[in-house]
């Protein structure tokens, strides 16, 4: 069996083992979680360096691109250090090649919000594609700025502000909240995104369909007290619950045995998951 894991500066709450089948082999994946501990990150990452076949890091991106540039995250440089041996991937290549993919499943057209069009700029493009009006999530969800720009007004804004927000702390932008019930109509049909951050900053969400980047079950339940229409992962469910982009680019890694550029992440997918389903989970 090959072992997989994600050490995610997430809620160390969020933790969970699962076995899936992934282009003939059994993959163990394990999601451990840092609750923001970066110290704590950076030894686990150097404790599973060798010794599993890939490492996902959750939480956290090495880059960020905007209008064609691409910026570093300077938070992100100790914990790439802490790895000398095993592929590690942010998830952002699965992001970019796999999630967009579930928008074939949507009906097409009307309002969209993206909860971060910095995190996941192939999800807005695919909902452009489909005919949606997209909306980006990013400054009320990371900063609590009460403004929803478009996707291309928000580019045009990340490409001036980008150089200063990417120094900002983590627990800055994305600061433990309560979580809060989100009641009311949603202005969107379509709401795109981490769940995570919908608890944090809640909007209302009453007939919308959420596309989860990761799902646990208790997010499931929070989302149907909220009236929710439905739930699609942004990848398929394990177990009942959606993991990770992260998790899921370490899984191609280790059964391929070496680091994967974006287009043979996609071509991998293709060839070692044998159904692009995304099912409807709530």
């Amino acid at each position: 069996m090959i072992e997989v894991v994600s050490v995610s500066l997430g809620a160390a709450e969020r933790d969970r083992t699962a076995t899936l089948h992934l282009g003939g082999e059994r993959v163990r994946i394990r999601r451990i979680g840092c609750s923001g501990d970066y110290g704590l990150a950076a030894r686990l990452l150097a404790q599973f360096d060798g010794t599993v076949g890939a490492i996902g890091l959750g939480g956290l991106n090495f880059t960020y691109r905007v209008r064609g540039r691409t910026w570093p995250m300077p938070g992100a440089d100790p914990l790439r250090r802490a790895v000398r041996i095993t592929p590690l991937v942010d998830g952002c290549g699965f992001k970019d090649r796999v999630e967009p993919q579930a928008a074939s499943v949507l009906p097409g057209g009307g309002q969209a919000l993206v909860v971060s069009v910095l995190d996941r700029p192939a999800a807005a493009a695919a909902l452009v594609a489909a005919g949606y009006r997209v909306r980006a999530g990013d400054a009320h969800f990371a900063l609590g700025l009460p403004i929803w720009p478009t996707e291309a007004t928000f580019n045009a804004l990340a490409a001036v502000a980008m150089p200063v927000l990417r120094h900002l702390p983590r627990d800055v932008v994305y600061g433990a909240r309560e979580a809060a019930d989100a009641g009311g109509h949603a202005l969107w049909e379509v709401i795109w995104g981490d769940v995570q951050l919908l608890r944090r900053h809640p909007v209302p969400l009453g007939g919308a369909t959420v596309v989860a980047g990761s799902l646990r079950e208790e997010d499931a339940r929070w989302l149907r007290k909220c009236g929710v229409r439905s739930v699609i992962g942004a990848s398929p469910p394990v177990e009942g619950e959606v993991f990770g982009a992260n998790v899921w680019e370490a899984a191609l890694t280790a059964i391929s045995g070496r680091a994967l550029g974006p287009d043979e992440i996609e071509s991998v997918w293709a060839a070692a998951y044998e159904r692009t389903d995304w099912v409807t989970i709530v």
